[in-house]
């Protein structure tokens, strides 16, 4: 994936085999706002409260692709909580079968 570093400018960011950055919460708590640095041409890159976004992704690399897509579903209900293990439960991000 290409990520948004800044909102000026871009680069390639290294992925951890075990984390990564899929967006944020907006400062004023109205938007999940994803961090890639393209969008589709009909999803303008924020997922507001009560809206649900599918995601697949493939790993890939100059040397390696990945053989299967992860599909993930983010859902954020609206609220906000500066409790960590309390927004896990308004901001759900789950796996998904691909065939899902």
């Amino acid at each position: 994936m290409v990520f948004l570093n800044t909102r000026n400018s871009f680069q390639l960011l290294a992925v951890a085999p075990v984390f990564c950055d899929l967006g944020f919460l907006d400062e004023t708590g109205k938007e999940f706002v994803i961090t890639t640095y393209e969008n589709p041409n009909n999803f303008g890159g924020r997922l507001a409260a009560g809206q649900v976004l599918r995601v697949h992704l493939n790993a890939s690399a100059d040397n390696f692709a990945s053989e299967s897509t992860l599909v993930l579903e983010i859902s954020w209900d609206g609220k906000w909580s500066p409790n960590a293990n309390e927004m896990q439960k308004h901001l759900v991000i789950r796996e998904l079968n691909p065939k899902s």
